[in-house]
Protein backbone atom coordinates (compact mmCIF):
# COMPACT_ATOMS: atom_id res chain seq x y z
CA UNK A 1 0.00 0.00 0.00
CA UNK A 2 1.56 3.25 -1.16
CA UNK A 3 0.44 6.23 0.92
CA UNK A 4 1.57 9.49 2.47
CA UNK A 5 0.35 10.54 5.91
CA UNK A 6 0.78 13.97 7.48
CA UNK A 7 -0.41 15.27 10.84
CA UNK A 8 -0.56 18.57 12.70
CA UNK A 9 -2.01 20.19 15.79
CA UNK A 10 -1.84 23.77 17.03
CA UNK A 11 -3.20 25.68 20.00
CA UNK A 12 -6.05 28.05 19.14
CA UNK A 13 -5.52 31.79 19.30
CA UNK A 14 -8.27 32.18 21.93
CA UNK A 15 -6.46 29.63 24.06
CA UNK A 16 -3.20 31.54 23.67
CA UNK A 17 -4.87 34.77 24.82
CA UNK A 18 -6.51 33.02 27.78
CA UNK A 19 -3.35 31.07 28.70
CA UNK A 20 -5.15 27.76 28.13
CA UNK A 21 -3.42 24.56 27.04
CA UNK A 22 -4.09 23.00 23.66
CA UNK A 23 -6.93 20.56 24.35
CA UNK A 24 -6.60 18.54 21.13
CA UNK A 25 -4.64 15.29 20.86
CA UNK A 26 -3.74 13.13 17.87
CA UNK A 27 -2.34 9.63 17.45
CA UNK A 28 -1.22 7.66 14.39
CA UNK A 29 -0.31 4.04 13.69
CA UNK A 30 1.59 2.78 10.67
CA UNK A 31 2.58 -0.87 10.42
CA UNK A 32 1.64 -4.45 9.58
CA UNK A 33 -1.20 -6.31 11.28
CA UNK A 34 -2.05 -9.86 10.29
CA UNK A 35 0.41 -9.56 7.36
CA UNK A 36 -1.49 -6.56 6.03
CA UNK A 37 -0.28 -2.98 5.90
CA UNK A 38 -2.42 -0.67 8.07
CA UNK A 39 -2.52 3.06 8.70
CA UNK A 40 -4.82 4.53 11.36
CA UNK A 41 -5.36 7.92 12.92
CA UNK A 42 -7.24 9.45 15.84
CA UNK A 43 -8.14 13.05 16.68
CA UNK A 44 -9.59 13.77 20.13
CA UNK A 45 -10.86 17.26 20.94
CA UNK A 46 -11.26 18.14 24.61
CA UNK A 47 -14.30 20.09 25.79
CA UNK A 48 -13.45 23.80 25.78
CA UNK A 49 -15.24 24.42 29.08
CA UNK A 50 -13.18 21.77 30.87
CA UNK A 51 -10.21 23.17 32.74
CA UNK A 52 -7.98 20.20 31.91
CA UNK A 53 -9.80 18.35 29.14
CA UNK A 54 -6.53 17.81 27.28
CA UNK A 55 -6.02 15.08 29.89
CA UNK A 56 -8.89 13.01 28.55
CA UNK A 57 -8.07 13.83 24.92
CA UNK A 58 -4.50 12.56 25.31
CA UNK A 59 -5.57 9.47 27.25
CA UNK A 60 -8.34 8.74 24.75
CA UNK A 61 -6.26 9.09 21.59
CA UNK A 62 -3.45 6.93 22.99
CA UNK A 63 -5.89 4.26 24.19
CA UNK A 64 -7.91 4.07 20.97
CA UNK A 65 -4.88 3.78 18.68
CA UNK A 66 -3.55 0.96 20.87
CA UNK A 67 -6.93 -0.80 20.75
CA UNK A 68 -6.92 -0.56 16.96
CA UNK A 69 -3.57 -2.32 16.83
CA UNK A 70 -4.56 -4.92 19.45
CA UNK A 71 -7.79 -5.83 17.69
CA UNK A 72 -6.06 -5.79 14.31
CA UNK A 73 -3.46 -8.29 15.55
CA UNK A 74 -6.33 -10.53 16.68
CA UNK A 75 -7.70 -10.52 13.14
CA UNK A 76 -10.89 -8.58 13.90
CA UNK A 77 -12.43 -7.33 10.61
CA UNK A 78 -11.72 -3.64 10.06
CA UNK A 79 -15.39 -2.67 9.86
CA UNK A 80 -16.09 -4.18 13.31
CA UNK A 81 -13.22 -2.55 15.18
CA UNK A 82 -14.95 0.80 16.00
CA UNK A 83 -17.96 -0.96 17.54
CA UNK A 84 -15.67 -2.94 19.83
CA UNK A 85 -13.57 0.06 20.78
CA UNK A 86 -16.47 2.24 21.98
CA UNK A 87 -17.44 0.08 25.01
CA UNK A 88 -13.77 -0.69 25.66
CA UNK A 89 -13.05 3.04 25.79
CA UNK A 90 -15.79 3.49 28.39
CA UNK A 91 -14.30 0.63 30.40
CA UNK A 92 -10.88 2.27 30.22
CA UNK A 93 -12.27 5.60 31.45
CA UNK A 94 -14.13 3.86 34.27
CA UNK A 95 -10.81 2.30 35.25
CA UNK A 96 -9.24 5.75 35.41
CA UNK A 97 -12.06 6.97 37.65
CA UNK A 98 -11.76 3.92 39.91
CA UNK A 99 -8.24 4.99 40.87
CA UNK A 100 -9.58 8.20 42.44
CA UNK A 101 -11.49 8.80 45.65
CA UNK A 102 -14.49 11.11 45.17
CA UNK A 103 -16.35 12.62 48.09
CA UNK A 104 -19.75 12.60 46.39
CA UNK A 105 -21.53 12.50 43.02
CA UNK A 106 -20.92 16.19 42.47
CA UNK A 107 -17.19 15.73 42.97
CA UNK A 108 -17.21 12.90 40.41
CA UNK A 109 -19.20 14.94 37.91
CA UNK A 110 -16.84 17.88 38.31
CA UNK A 111 -13.81 15.71 37.65
CA UNK A 112 -15.37 14.26 34.50
CA UNK A 113 -16.40 17.73 33.32
CA UNK A 114 -12.91 19.11 33.76
CA UNK A 115 -10.80 16.15 32.64
CA UNK A 116 -12.58 13.49 30.58
CA UNK A 117 -14.94 15.13 28.08
CA UNK A 118 -13.59 14.78 24.54
CA UNK A 119 -14.84 14.00 21.05
CA UNK A 120 -13.34 11.34 18.80
CA UNK A 121 -12.73 11.17 15.05
CA UNK A 122 -10.80 8.23 13.65
CA UNK A 123 -10.01 6.12 10.62
CA UNK A 124 -8.49 2.75 9.76
CA UNK A 125 -7.17 2.01 6.27
CA UNK A 126 -5.85 -1.38 5.21
CA UNK A 127 -4.86 -2.78 1.83
CA UNK A 128 -8.45 -3.97 1.34
CA UNK A 129 -10.74 -1.99 3.67
CA UNK A 130 -11.29 1.47 5.09
CA UNK A 131 -13.55 2.88 7.78
CA UNK A 132 -14.12 6.24 9.50
CA UNK A 133 -15.79 6.69 12.88
CA UNK A 134 -16.82 9.63 15.03
CA UNK A 135 -18.30 10.46 18.44
CA UNK A 136 -19.33 14.08 18.83
CA UNK A 137 -18.35 16.73 16.30
CA UNK A 138 -15.40 17.09 13.95
CA UNK A 139 -14.31 17.19 10.34
CA UNK A 140 -14.03 14.37 7.80
CA UNK A 141 -12.77 14.69 4.21
CA UNK A 142 -13.27 11.72 1.86
CA UNK A 143 -11.69 12.39 -1.53
CA UNK A 144 -13.26 15.76 -2.43
CA UNK A 145 -16.25 15.50 -0.07
CA UNK A 146 -16.03 17.55 3.12
CA UNK A 147 -18.28 16.67 6.08
CA UNK A 148 -18.50 19.18 8.92
CA UNK A 149 -20.10 17.18 11.70
CA UNK A 150 -21.79 19.72 13.99
CA UNK A 151 -23.49 19.11 17.34
CA UNK A 152 -24.54 22.73 17.97
CA UNK A 153 -21.89 22.95 20.70
CA UNK A 154 -23.56 20.07 22.55
CA UNK A 155 -21.59 16.98 21.50
CA UNK A 156 -22.49 13.73 23.19
CA UNK A 157 -19.11 12.96 24.67
CA UNK A 158 -18.43 9.27 25.37
CA UNK A 159 -17.64 10.11 29.01
CA UNK A 160 -21.25 11.22 29.55
CA UNK A 161 -21.93 7.49 30.02
CA UNK A 162 -19.93 7.58 33.25
CA UNK A 163 -22.14 9.87 35.29
CA UNK A 164 -25.70 11.07 35.77
CA UNK A 165 -26.19 13.19 32.66
CA UNK A 166 -28.08 15.87 34.58
CA UNK A 167 -24.99 16.42 36.70
CA UNK A 168 -22.95 17.33 33.62
CA UNK A 169 -25.68 19.24 31.81
CA UNK A 170 -26.28 16.61 29.11
CA UNK A 171 -29.79 16.01 27.78
CA UNK A 172 -31.32 13.26 25.69
CA UNK A 173 -30.25 9.70 25.03
CA UNK A 174 -26.63 8.75 24.45
CA UNK A 175 -25.25 6.70 21.56
CA UNK A 176 -23.92 3.24 22.34
CA UNK A 177 -21.45 3.24 19.48
CA UNK A 178 -19.48 5.46 17.13
CA UNK A 179 -21.13 6.75 13.99
CA UNK A 180 -19.33 4.71 11.35
CA UNK A 181 -18.69 5.27 7.64
CA UNK A 182 -17.60 2.24 5.61
CA UNK A 183 -15.52 3.29 2.61
CA UNK A 184 -14.87 1.62 -0.73
CA UNK A 185 -11.13 1.11 -0.51
CA UNK A 186 -10.80 0.94 -4.32
CA UNK A 187 -12.26 4.44 -4.71
CA UNK A 188 -10.40 6.08 -1.86
CA UNK A 189 -7.78 8.57 -3.04
CA UNK A 190 -7.38 10.68 0.06
CA UNK A 191 -8.81 11.02 3.53
CA UNK A 192 -8.54 13.55 6.33
CA UNK A 193 -9.92 13.85 9.84
CA UNK A 194 -9.81 16.91 12.03
CA UNK A 195 -11.28 18.83 14.93
CA UNK A 196 -14.24 21.17 14.58
CA UNK A 197 -11.92 24.19 14.32
CA UNK A 198 -12.01 23.59 10.55
CA UNK A 199 -15.71 24.50 10.47
CA UNK A 200 -14.66 28.17 10.54
CA UNK A 201 -11.70 27.67 8.19
CA UNK A 202 -13.10 25.19 5.69
CA UNK A 203 -11.53 26.98 2.71
CA UNK A 204 -8.08 26.07 4.05
CA UNK A 205 -8.71 22.34 3.82
CA UNK A 206 -8.04 22.37 0.10
CA UNK A 207 -4.54 23.71 0.81
CA UNK A 208 -3.72 20.98 3.33
CA UNK A 209 -2.49 18.28 0.92
CA UNK A 210 0.57 17.28 -1.11
CA UNK A 211 3.29 18.09 1.40
CA UNK A 212 6.47 16.17 0.66
CA UNK A 213 8.18 17.00 3.93
CA UNK A 214 6.83 15.07 6.94
CA UNK A 215 6.44 18.37 8.85
CA UNK A 216 4.95 20.26 5.91
CA UNK A 217 1.37 20.26 7.17
CA UNK A 218 2.45 21.31 10.67
CA UNK A 219 4.52 24.15 9.26
CA UNK A 220 1.63 25.36 7.13
CA UNK A 221 -0.79 25.42 10.05
CA UNK A 222 1.82 27.19 12.19
CA UNK A 223 2.13 29.82 9.48
CA UNK A 224 -1.62 30.28 9.12
CA UNK A 225 -1.92 30.87 12.85
CA UNK A 226 1.10 33.13 13.23
CA UNK A 227 0.91 35.32 10.12
CA UNK A 228 -2.79 35.20 9.18
CA UNK A 229 -4.23 34.84 12.71
CA UNK A 230 -6.35 31.84 11.74
CA UNK A 231 -7.87 29.21 14.07
CA UNK A 232 -9.43 30.75 17.16
CA UNK A 233 -9.93 27.23 18.52
CA UNK A 234 -7.37 24.44 18.87
CA UNK A 235 -6.91 22.77 15.49
CA UNK A 236 -5.82 19.27 14.50
CA UNK A 237 -5.66 17.44 11.18
CA UNK A 238 -4.45 14.09 9.90
CA UNK A 239 -4.29 13.56 6.13
CA UNK A 240 -3.69 10.40 4.10
CA UNK A 241 -3.03 10.40 0.36
CA UNK A 242 -3.17 7.00 -1.37
CA UNK A 243 -1.60 5.83 -4.62
CA UNK A 244 -3.44 3.16 -6.70
CA UNK A 245 -1.86 -0.29 -6.62
CA UNK A 246 -1.97 -2.91 -9.42
CA UNK A 247 -4.52 -4.97 -7.46
CA UNK A 248 -6.93 -2.03 -7.60
CA UNK A 249 -6.86 -1.67 -11.37
CA UNK A 250 -9.42 -2.98 -13.82
CA UNK A 251 -8.35 -5.73 -16.26
CA UNK A 252 -7.85 -3.09 -18.98
CA UNK A 253 -5.27 -1.41 -16.76
CA UNK A 254 -7.39 1.62 -15.79
CA UNK A 255 -7.53 2.61 -12.13
CA UNK A 256 -10.72 2.23 -10.12
CA UNK A 257 -9.70 5.32 -8.23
Amino acid sequence: MDYKIRKATHVGRDHIVNLTNCQDAIAVFEGNLQSQQVVAGIVCDGCSSGKHSETGANLGSAYIIREITRLGRLGVPTKLIPSLIYPNLLGFLRGVLSAYNFTNASDLAGFINNHLLFTVVGFIITEKDAVCFIAGDGTIVINNDVSLVDSNNQPKYPAYHLVDRKAVGAAGSLPEDFDTILLDRRLLKRLAIGSDAWHREVELLGQSWEFNHPSGLQRRINQWSKTEHRFSDDVSLITVELTPTPEMEDPDGSSNQ
